[in-house]
């Protein structure tokens, strides 16, 4: 006598939505980030880089003499 095979009850197939997943929200926010740099101007972007080195405890001199 022989026996049934089990049939398979899972949905299959959806391991590979939740990299994709991932990957798409990943993307996004690269090119979010791509899209905000992309519109900075001298001054504000001076103000920032003093702003996050002494929030580090840096120099606050980044860029010197134009960054010669």
């Amino acid at each position: 006598m022989s026996r049934r095979k089990k049939q398979n009850t899972s949905s299959g197939g959806g391991e590979w939505l939740t990299t994709f997943a991932d990957l798409m929200t990943l993307l996004l926010t690269f090119f979010v980030l791509l899209y905000s740099f992309s519109s900075i101007d001298a001054i504000k972007f001076k103000q920032i880089a003093i702003s996050l080195s002494s929030a580090f405890g840096g120099k606050t001199g980044v860029i010197n003499h134009g960054g010669n």
